[in-house]
């Protein structure tokens, strides 16, 4: 409910924070994705597929969550 709140509310959100916030929690997730099976990969010498799979997804839920609004709603000097 709030979200959809939010998401209408233009007068108080600039025109490109929700796209901001989703390429930055996608690009963390995405990141962390790649990285995490990767230190398993050189700890182990294998690397299980659906493991890699649910670690992304994991961290790009997660990303889009708690990283995205941070950079979606990030404060600049220009804005002050």
């Amino acid at each position: 409910m709030t979200i959809a709140a939010a998401l209408r509310s233009r007068d108080w959100m600039p025109a490109g924070t929700l796209p901001r916030g989703l390429i930055a929690g996608t690009a963390w997730g995405m990141t962390m994705g790649i990285g995490l099976p990767l230190m398993t990969y050189l700890n182990c010498g294998v690397i299980c597929l659906s493991d890699v799979a649910f670690t992304t997804a994991v961290s790009v839920v997660a990303g889009i969550a708690v990283i995205g609004p941070l950079a979606a709603f990030r404060r600049t000097s220009a804005t002050d």
